[in-house]
Parts: C-alpha cells; structure tokens; sequence
C-alpha cells in the first residue's frame, strides 16, 4: 500500500510541470462551485443548477460560433479563442439563473417548467451552434464529457481570484446565507429581503458555472456543484458547517481524483467526480446503518 501511494504520489509531481494549470484550475474550480452549491442543494434546486450549467454550455457553443465567423487574423487570435466562448458561457449562465430566480419571484409559471424548458432549449442550441463546424463533434464531446488538459495558466489565476472572492462572499455573508438556505420564508422575519438577494445569488452561481463549464465541461462543473454539498450535508446537520466541509471536501477529491488519474491513465475529471459520488453514498450507508441500530 505505501509503495503503490508512493508510486501514485511520484507519478503526479513528474507530470507536475507539464500539467500543473490543469490541476489547479481544477481544485480552484471545485471548491468555487462547492460554496453555491450547498445554497443548491439545501433549497433542493439540483435540477436548476444542472440548467444553469447546460446555458453555459450553449453560451460556449455560440462564442466558439462567433469566434469561427470572425475574420481569418481575428479569428485565431488566442484572446479571441478564450476569451469569447468564456465570456458568452458566463453571460448565458447569468441569464438562465436569473431568469428561473426572477419568474419565481413573480410568479409567473412553475419553476420547473421554466427550468425545464432553458436545460431542452439549451441542450438544442449547443448541439445546432456546432454541428456545422468542423470541428463541432470534438467540441460537444469536450463540454460535455469535461477535460481539464486544455487549461492555461490564465485560467489557473483567473480561477484563483474567483475563488478568493467566493471564500470571502461566503464567510462575510455567512448569516444571511444560511438563512436563505435553511427557510426563505422566515428571511422577511430576520430582515432579509429576498428580492435583493435572490438575484444576487442567481448572478454568483451563473458567473461561477459559466466560467467553470469552458474550462472543466459540464460534467465536473455539475459535479463540484452538487455532490460536495451532498456529501457535506450528510456529514454536518448544521448549513453553516457545510459551508466549511463542502470545499474541503471538493478539494480533497480533487487532489485524490486527479493523482489516482494520471497515475492510471484515467480522466482526471471522471476520476473526481466518481470519488465525490461515493461520498454521499458511504454516508448514506452509514446512516442506514446507524438507523438500524437504533431501532434494535
């Protein structure tokens, strides 16, 4: 066992200098997206959270569109490249979330149904945006099936600032924050108005997903979005406890996950995400288990 951790541990600071950008962009993103999503899952809004996650990928399908009908010297500029797709998948995301938190203020519709109809159309979009590039397959397949190998040192700093500034949201605004999570209802009581903070919280999570989902893809974005503040909540009963364990556990699976896959030749992505799927379920095992003593 301590050889093969050895081994595991050799493996990842060899690669280290090839591709250390992917790797921490990949941490930083994971604990960014951990942080809004316990708000996600302690109002039980998982599915607008994976709408929220498929607009951006349809604002990544029409920057890259946009890149392609740029002239040839623009075109292939690196800024215009990057900073294109990542600015429209910020920009959709933003639009998506707001959209579902501002018609569930107003009351207009079910917000199932608004959400339900941004993920189809969005899902649409990205597929008709792509399928006439040449290169449209291999760019649906990467948003969706997540690669961490095509980040930059851009990204690696850009995500740094982004996750400084969430770490600081969250513990400056910890209180309201875990209000808006445990009951909104009683937000009014305490002075917190929810028609100024819904569509605050709806920008912070569409910017944090829309500029995750160019780099990492679909799949790890919704996965650090989700699954930590699953795991977290099986673990702490109190929401302002998960807003601790959630990016620390993001974190550590990250570490895991993306040592354990280059020292396998696995995706590094899927590797991650599979290691926070166990958390929930190991979690949920033992409480199964705790249930049943305690019944005997």
């Amino acid at each position: 066992m301590i050889a093969w951790l050895l081994a595991v541990v050799g493996d990842f600071a060899q690669t280290w200098p090839l591709l250390w950008h992917g790797w921490i962009a990949g941490w930083l993103i994971a604990v960014t997206l951990s942080l809004p999503g316990v708000l996600v899952v302690a109002r039980e809004q998982i599915f607008i959270g994976a709408a929220v996650a498929q607009a951006s990928t349809v604002g990544v399908a029409a920057g890259m569109w946009l890149v392609a009908a740029l002239p040839a010297e623009k075109a292939h500029g690196h800024d215009a490249g990057s900073a294109i797709p990542g600015a429209c998948a910020a920009l959709a995301a933003i639009a998506a979330a707001l959209a579902i938190s501002c018609g569930r203020r107003n009351g207009r519709g079910s917000p199932e149904s608004r959400t339900g109809w941004i993920w189809l159309a969005s899902s649409a979009g990205t597929v008709l945006l792509l399928s006439a590039s040449p290169h449209g397959a291999h760019g649906i397949e990467r948003l969706i099936a997540s690669s961490l190998l095509g980040a930059e040192s851009g990204d690696a700093w850009l995500f740094a600032g982004l996750a400084a500034a969430t770490v600081l949201l969250a513990l400056l605004l910890r209180r309201p924050l875990t209000v808006l999570a445990i009951d909104p209802s009683l937000a009014a009581v305490v002075g917190i108005d929810r028609r100024r903070w819904e569509p605050l919280i709806a920008i912070w999570l569409g910017l944090c997903i829309g500029l995750a989902i160019r780099v990492s893809g679909l799949l790890f974005a919704f996965g650090c979005l989700v699954l930590p503040a699953l795991a977290a909540r099986g673990l702490c009963r109190e929401v302002r406890t998960q807003f601790i364990v959630a990016p620390a556990l993001a974190l550590g699976a990250g570490v895991a996950g993306f040592a354990l896959a280059n020292h396998h030749d696995l995706p590094p992505a899927q590797v991650a995400v599979g290691l926070l799927c166990a958390i929930p379920l190991v979690t949920g095992v033992i409480g199964w288990l705790r249930g049943i003593a305690g019944r005997r």
